[in-house]
């Protein structure tokens, strides 16, 4: 991950959120949180994110409206698209197709450290979209 670079947490269920943050600032990344989508699309929109990790059913604005919403404002985005729930084929089909990766809840941690790990250190993503690399400021 270039070092302007954070990782966005768009999640309604709180102790979710909270407890990946901390899970993913003890391997060394910076972590921004977003408690829906609306309040992660307008993060997107104001800051520099490399990676997003996002969860599919959440109140006002589902995962995969913001999904869209967000690789409309910045296509190179990965998101990661989490769940405790079963898709429908449409909602699926729109997930896998637009989504980085796409895990069930409670995560396999190890498989999802690999694939976060994938995008921000391999694969040097850096999103060129948003506001200044350095105003995003962790919530939640």
């Amino acid at each position: 991950m270039a070092s302007n670079d954070a990782i966005l947490i768009v999640d309604d269920e709180q102790p979710f959120r909270e407890s990946l943050r901390d899970i993913l600032e003890a391997k060394g990344f910076r972590v921004h949180t977003a408690e829906d989508a609306e309040v992660g699309l307008a993060q997107v929109e104001q800051h520099k994110y490399g990676l997003v990790v996002m969860d599919v059913r959440m109140p006002r604005k589902d995962g995969p409206e913001a999904l869209l919403g967000m690789k409309s404002l910045c296509p190179e985005l990965p998101v990661i698209m989490v769940t405790a729930y079963r898709l429908d084929e449409g909602q699926h089909h729109e997930v896998v197709e637009t989504a980085a990766a796409l895990f069930t809840k409670p995560l396999d941690m190890d498989a999802f450290l690999k694939v976060v790990d994938r995008y921000c250190r391999h694969e040097a993503v850096s999103a060129t979209c948003g506001g200044p690399p350095n105003s995003a400021r962790s919530s939640g």
